[in-house]
């Protein structure tokens, strides 16, 4: 008994050793394998197979590393001894199928498809058969084999992904789209994901009308389900058809769930420019909705879009009734920002500021506050009242230290102070944006402010002063002024010359004024012989729309000839390119 006992334990620790010993035997194939020792790995397989011959993991790496040595037949061997003895290990046909790939007998690899098609048919088997046609971009072939599977398996939703993808690659643009709308249908969660693939489908389309259709369709059809509403209105969007989805929409029955369609076709619409259709869209929602705070944000919308449209007392108007409308605390502040800044553009000050400062005094911190503060700020300096300016921008910067409402407070505090000339002042409030760790959207704004102030205080006083008093010109409104004035001291100036000559250049391009921006770029340049393409391609521009075309060409012209590494060479030839596509006067339209 003891004996046989002492028998037992040997062969117990003779098979663990030998287990550890495979083990250990395992991975360092398999690092070897890594390393790209690969016939080392292939020796260390085979030994391990050779001591069990059902270590599946182990055939699989041997036949997988026979495949990447170009010993297909090997391979296809050890395989199909495997398969002998387990007919449906769908393991061992797919790496079968992926040896016959390797060595380009596409014919066989096909016909192990279909073997592991037919041992097992589950949606699985399919999606890994036809992914694996995706993955060597044979489309036809896994579309063959996802349709198949959706026939077998009696899901025709089945695939939809993975048939939309192919057919989008395909651009067989109205059955991609067809997919994408059964997948979002199906799986709620790949919604944002569909959208996305609907945008880009939109920017491509040669014709969208059919899908348009399509999914306006699928809408009607099924007008409580909002996920389907969203991917047509996000198609229209993207499409530049919202015109006629807002039409659509709004004929659909009173139950169709299109609140958020007709809040995000305002939204859109308006962000384009078609404050009508954008009024159209937040008038019904408000018909269609009991929602106060889905109702104030229409009301703030009809009230933008007829600000737009540049109906101003009807837009203020607008405003009064959403500060009735009872919405949130964040709705009413907004209204009050946009009708106060609205009344700043009226020229109606004193009403702006009553209005903003009420804003700020009832002490809600919102974004709306923070902009009626800067906004405050802006309409004393305007005024002259700089004390009062640099008290509200002082209360933004104490309120949000450190964060990106502070960095542009500081922002519009330097330039306050270089307009009074307080040049130390300016350059404190600009180290706390650029010495601190904030990435902020003043920071080029701050870099270039401090420059001028650091160039022109030691080597051109006077011209930093005039800098000054056009800036202060601006803040006051007075742009055509301010504009004279920079290139008036540009002529005197030393070091700040250029500054104040492109400066007084871009505030005539930005009021539009064409005409003196061209006479001020044909009659002086700039000292710097870099600037000559910047100037020469704005006066091109100006002569463009002053109806001058031949001239504006000539110039362009000029510029790919003289200055052909530049920035302005390359917008030369954008605005060649449109300029000798449009009709010429006389010429058919």
């Amino acid at each position: 008994m003891r004996l046989l006992l002492v028998c037992c334990v040997a062969t117990l620790l003779a098979t663990t050793v030998s287990a550890q010993d495979n083990r250990q035997l395992l991975r360092q194939a398999i690092q070897l394998e890594n390393d790209g020792q690969i016939k080392m790995a292939i020796s260390l397989y085979e030994r391990l197979l050779a001591r069990s011959r059902r270590n599946t993991s182990v055939l699989y790496r041997l036949a997988t590393a026979y495949q990447k040595t170009g010993r297909f037949d090997e391979a296809v061997q050890l395989l199909e001894v495997r398969l002998k003895l387990a007919p449906g290990d769908v393991t061992a046909l797919s790496r079968l199928r992926d040896v016959y790939f390797a060595a380009g007998d596409q014919a066989e690899a096909d016909r192990q498809v279909q073997r592991m098609l037919e041992v097992n048919p589950s949606q699985g088997t399919y999606l890994s058969a036809g992914q694996r046609y995706e993955r060597r971009n044979q489309d036809q072939k896994a579309e063959a084999v996802y349709l198949r599977g959706r026939q077998v398996l009696e899901d025709k939703d089945a695939f939809s992904r993975e048939l939309a993808q192919i057919y989008e690659r395909a651009e067989r643009y109205l059955e991609s789209v067809r997919e994408y709308s059964r997948l979002a249908r199906q799986k709620p969660q790949y919604v944002a994901l569909v959208e996305s693939h609907i945008r880009s489908i939109a920017a491509v389309a040669p014709e969208p009308t059919p899908l348009f259709d399509h999914l306006l369709g699928g809408v009607k059809a099924a007008h409580r389900d909002s996920r389907i509403t969203r991917l047509f209105v996000t198609f229209a969007i993207a499409s530049g058809t919202t015109g006629e989805a807002l039409d659509a929409i709004l004929l659909l029955p009173p139950g169709a769930r299109i609140e958020g369609s007709l809040l995000r076709l305002g939204r859109e619409t308006l962000a384009q420019d078609r404050p009508n259709q954008a009024q159209r869209a937040f008038s019904a929602l408000i018909e269609r909705t009991k929602n106060r705070t889905i109702q104030g944000q229409a009301a703030v919308g009809i009230a933008r879009s007829l600000d737009r449209m540049g109906r101003s007392e009807e837009a203020l108007e607008a405003y009064r009734q959403s500060l009735k409308s009872g919405g949130s605390d964040t709705i009413l502040d907004e209204s009050v920002y946009r009708a106060g800044e609205l009344l700043r553009r009226m020229g109606r000050v004193d009403a702006s500021l009553a209005l903003l400062c009420g804003l700020v005094d009832g002490g809600r911190r919102s974004e709306w506050r923070t902009g009626a503060i800067d906004l405050i700020g802006d309409l004393h300096q305007r005024a002259g009242r700089a004390e009062e300016a640099e008290r509200a921008y002082r209360l933004n910067v104490t309120e949000h230290r450190g964060k990106e409402p502070a960095a542009v407070s500081n922002y519009l505090l330097a330039r306050l102070y270089v307009t009074q000339k307080q040049y130390g002042d300016a350059q404190k409030a600009l180290a706390s944006i650029l010495n601190g760790t904030l990435s902020t959207r003043v920071y080029n704004d701050a870099i270039e402010l401090s420059d001028i102030i650091e160039t022109g205080l030691p080597d051109d006083q006077a011209a930093l002063d005039a800098f000054a008093d056009g800036l202060r010109m601006e803040t006051r409104g007075d742009t055509l002024r301010a504009a004279n004035a920079y290139l008036a001291a540009a002529s005197a100036a030393n070091t700040l010359a250029d500054i104040l000559y492109r400066r007084g250049i871009d505030r005539f391009l930005r009021t539009e004024s064409w005409s003196r921006a061209e006479e001020s770029l044909r009659e002086s340049g700039p000292s710097d012989p870099g600037l000559a393409s910047w100037a020469a391609f704005w006066r091109a521009y100006c002569l463009e729309r002053l109806k001058r075309t031949d001239e504006a060409i000539t110039i362009y012209e000029d510029i790919l000839v003289d200055h052909p590494a530049t920035l302005e060479a390359d917008r030369s030839r954008d605005r060649l390119t449109e300029l000798r596509a449009a009709p010429r006067p006389g010429e058919a339209g």
